[in-house]
């Protein structure tokens, strides 16, 4: 299974389940927002990028390491801590963005 159809399927399940639980006693509104939180991770601008296209797009100035290494820490937090809530990540080093600055 490759790592975008595994992020795929748990964000469906986790929104399944959640659904589920949501419907055993609040309104459907809230229902709504966790199917919408579990489809954003699709739309990450890395997603299935190589590392030869990530080391081009460093040599053309398209990014940089500062702005790779933000983009990661934004797509943990959404999936992570917001979105379907996986809760994986123990710890985020807090020198992240200075070290790849």
């Amino acid at each position: 299974m490759r790592r975008r159809n595994f992020i795929t399927n748990s964000a469906i399940a986790t929104a399944s389940i959640s659904s589920l639980l949501s419907s055993c006693g609040t309104d459907k509104k809230n229902t709504v927002a966790v199917a919408a939180k579990s489809e954003a991770p699709d739309d990450f601008e890395l997603n299935e990028i190589t590392i030869s296209s990530l080391q081009q797009n460093f040599a053309s100035g398209k990014y940089s390491s500062e702005q790779v290494t933000n983009l990661y820490l934004q797509r943990i937090e959404i999936i992570d801590k917001t979105g379907p809530s996986l809760h994986a990540i123990i710890e985020i080093n807090p020198d992240a963005i200075s070290i790849a600055k």
